[in-house]
């Protein structure tokens, strides 16, 4: 079911949205910044444009499949949401006590992913980068976790050419670091090795920046600072539903019963969460909620992780649920 589901997204997901920019605007390589400069998927999409199997199956299809661009963000979608399913699923046997739930971080991940990219009140727009992030910054977060540095090296210039969060990744290594031994220490922030590896971050991070920057310098632009819409959007209830509705509504959920998460490194780092609003505050519009987008896997996690710790703490309450449990 869960497979069947990823299909009905990634359908719904090229089928239900706007565009604010043009695929084949983005795969040449024209269109307005700082979109054109999330460029990773302009390969693919520019390849699809002149394959001519592509465009002959696309000529004889509808919806979802009725262009080149469309079966390539489709199929990049699908593909995107599904490996960040199963890495989920992945990361949740290790985490949890019990693994009383394996398909529920997949299943809040689907979830997650229909508020962040198509249930919108306003802003609906497609974007061929957004599933892609999601998996790339998941990704991130879990070879975080496994402490694997190196591999985290090679997928970061390759993600960032996707988008430029991958700055997160940064707070998110010295969250890591702070309860690096198991409960949190100010002194693990110190350690030189920590920097440097941060120093390697930016030092990868960077460049890339200025290279799409110069780039696409006569593009179009949109960049600057939203804060004053976003203050409108805050101060004005019709917004609140849309704005509210990130994450599927469950940050608060999540920030509420932080101190059910077990983990104590998955607590910690969902303190990323609110310094990720703070940042979108000042450059992104806060009712398109796809900019959160790339938190989807991390709060499928830890959701699920409290949602587990919930229920056991009902069922060992109730001696009924309790026995039922054990048998």
């Amino acid at each position: 079911m869960l497979a069947l589901a990823s299909v009905h997204f990634a359908r719904c997901y090229v089928s239900l949205t706007g565009y604010w920019i043009y695929l084949d605007r983005y795969a040449a390589g024209v269109e307005k910044m700082p979109f054109q400069g999330r460029m990773l998927m302009m390969f693919p999409l520019r390849w699809a444009e002149h394959n001519a199997a592509v465009v002959r199956f696309a000529a004889h299809h509808a919806g979802a499949m009725q262009t080149p661009d469309l079966i390539v963000v489709s199929t990049v979608a699908l593909f995107g949401l599904a490996a960040t399913g199963l890495l989920l699923n992945h990361m949740y046997a290790q985490v949890s006590p019990q693994r009383l739930f394996p398909w529920l971080p997949y299943a809040l991940l689907l979830l997650i992913a229909y508020f962040n990219y198509i249930l919108h009140c306003e802003q609906n727009f497609l974007y061929p980068y957004d599933l892609p992030s999601l998996f790339f910054f998941t990704l991130g977060i879990w070879l975080i976790y496994t402490r694997r540095f190196w591999w985290l090296l090679l997928l970061f210039p390759v993600a960032t050419l996707n988008r430029e969060t991958t700055i997160f990744l940064v707070p998110l290594l010295l969250l890591d670091a702070y309860c690096e031994s198991g409960r949190p220490q100010w002194k693990n922030l110190l350690h030189p090795w920590l920097w440097g590896k941060i120093a390697l971050l930016f030092a990868i991070w960077e460049p890339i920046e200025l290279y799409v920057h110069r780039r696409f310098r006569n593009n179009p632009t949109d960049l600057g600072s939203h804060m004053a819409v976003n203050i409108t959007y805050l101060t004005h209830p019709q917004f609140w539903p849309q704005l509210f509705s990130m994450g599927a509504f469950l940050p608060l959920f999540v920030l509420s019963f932080r101190d059910q998460i077990q983990d104590i490194r998955l607590r910690t780092y969902c303190w990323i969460f609110p310094l990720w609003y703070v940042v979108m505050f000042y450059f992104g519009m806060l009712v398109e909620t796809r900019i959160f987008g790339e938190l989807g896997g991390l709060l499928a996690l830890v959701s699920a992780m409290i949602i587990e710790r919930r229920l056991r703490s009902v069922a060992a309450a109730d001696p009924a649920a309790a026995g039922a449990q054990a048998r």
